[in-house]
C-alpha cells in the first residue's frame, strides 16, 4: 500500500474462465476509486492488507462506510510467513502473498476500526 495506489490479489469467483490462478488490479488510493473498488465487492468479502501506517487510512476509513471487514498484517509477520525469504519481492507478489495468509490463517487476523474523529486528528 503507498500513498497514490495500491494492489489487489482475487480470485474472480463471478468469471466465466475457469483458474486456479488469482487475478490482480491496481486501486488508486482516493476514496472515489476505492469506493468503486469496495462496491464490487461481494457482501462477506474481507480484505487483508500490510500495515503501511498512515497510507492504509482512506482504505481503513472507505472499508467502515461500506461494511467490509478489512484486517492489517505487519511487514514482518508478511516476512516470516513467505515460503522463500530470498524470492524476488513485487507488489503483485506481495498482495498475492496477503491474500494467501488472509485464506490460510483467518483466526490470525485482527479486524480493524477506524478510530473516532478526535481521537484520529491527534
Amino acid at each position: 500500500m503507498a500513498k497514490e495506489k495500491f494492489d489487489v490479489s482475487f480470485f474472480d469467483l463471478t468469471s466465466k474462465k475457469v483458474s486456479n490462478h488469482p487475478s490482480h488490479k491496481v486501486v488508486k488510493n482516493n476514496f472515489k476509486s476505492i469506493g468503486r473498488f469496495l462496491e464490487t465487492l461481494p457482501s462477506d468479502a474481507v480484505l487483508v492488507a500490510e500495515h503501511t501506517g498512515v497510507y492504509g487510512d482512506t482504505l481503513l476509513k472507505c472499508c467502515m462506510d461500506s461494511n467490509v471487514k478489512i484486517a492489517f498484517v505487519g511487514g514482518y509477520v508478511i516476512h516470516r510467513y513467505r515460503a522463500t525469504p530470498d524470492r524476488a519481492k513485487t507488489d503483485v507478489l506481495d498482495c498475492a502473498l496477503l491474500r494467501d495468509f488472509g485464506e490460510r490463517y483467518p483466526d490470525k487476523l485482527k479486524y480493524k476500526t477506524f478510530p473516532e474523529e478526535a481521537l484520529y486528528e491527534l
